[in-house]
């Protein structure tokens, strides 16, 4: 099981029904091959709602057919669809085929904030640098509650890795990490 910067490992053992595997993506969406060239943030709905009731739900074939990779909250990451798979989370066929679906607790404390970093400097040590996307681009909604307007912040700390030595300044012009959208 791969283990986060911070010390988390993620739980790899619930997995999702609700998705579309690789090799079936361009026929399922009209669309080219599963390309991650980004992330989704999403919240997982009300305050109060405990982590193990979003992940069954979300892992189970649910009534909405929808899905994410990755459910967290500070100190705590299921992967319930395999991020070379395309989740159902984006309502929208480029956000299904282009991005990995993060669902986040609500309430948004300091720790979720700090995991939700920890997770995508990760995904991109695997998968290569990642734009950051909220639900709400991808679809009319609210989603993704409170994080939406924190997409700067949190770009900042997937860039500032406090418990590491900071690395040498890019050179000018080099790309660093952006997000897709500004509030």
């Amino acid at each position: 099981m791969p283990t986060l910067d911070n010390g988390i490992v993620i739980d790899e053992a619930t997995t999702a029904h609700n998705l579309t595997a690789a090799a079936d993506v361009p026929e399922v969406f009209r669309a080219g091959p599963r390309t991650i060239t980004g992330v989704t943030i999403h919240h997982w709905g009300g305050d109060g709602q405990k982590f193990d009731t979003v992940k069954n739900y979300l892992a189970s074939n649910n009534d909405r057919r929808n899905s994410a990779h990755f459910v967290l909250q500070a100190d705590r990451v299921a992967c319930i669809v395999s991020p070379l798979d395309a989740a159902w989370h984006s309502g929208n066929a480029v956000g299904n085929t282009q991005t990995i679906g993060i669902e986040c607790r609500p309430e948004m404390t300091a720790g979720d904030l700090e995991t939700l970093a920890s997770l995508i400097r990760w995904l991109e040590s695997v998968y290569g640098e990642l734009l950051v996307y909220r639900h709400m681009d991808w679809q009319n909604t609210a989603c993704p509650g409170r994080y939406a307007g924190k997409v700067d912040a949190i770009v900042a700390a997937i860039n500032n890795v406090s418990a590491a030595p900071a690395p040498a300044p890019a050179p000018a012009g080099a790309p660093v990490h952006r997000c897709c959208c500004h509030d």
